[in-house]
């Protein structure tokens, strides 16, 4: 005869409490983000200047290719940078 141990009742999943902790403001990509934007708004990069290479930009911020990727993208969303295959990023104000 074999015996089972009776667990807690599944939850159904409409269940939103294991998500009320609040979600984390920043991350690494929204930081360089900032940090990027605040830059070219600063004129630290002339319009049409080509950004530092995505190896530069991960090595003085010490965060991953991914990072700066998405950081790019996000940039290149709100319309600061262009971008073009093979030929990196630029500032496009």
């Amino acid at each position: 005869m074999t015996r089972q141990v009776a667990g807690p009742a599944p939850r159904p999943a409409s269940d939103t409490r294991g998500l009320s902790r609040p979600l984390r403001a920043r991350n690494l990509t929204d930081e360089v983000v900032e940090r990027l934007a605040g830059q070219i708004r600063k004129g630290r990069f002339a319009p049409g200047a080509r950004l530092p290479t995505e190896q530069a930009l991960m090595t003085a911020l010490g965060v991953s290719r991914t990072v700066v990727r998405e950081a790019v993208a996000a940039l290149r969303a709100d319309g600061l940078v262009t971008t073009r295959q093979g030929s990196g990023a630029s500032d496009s104000s």
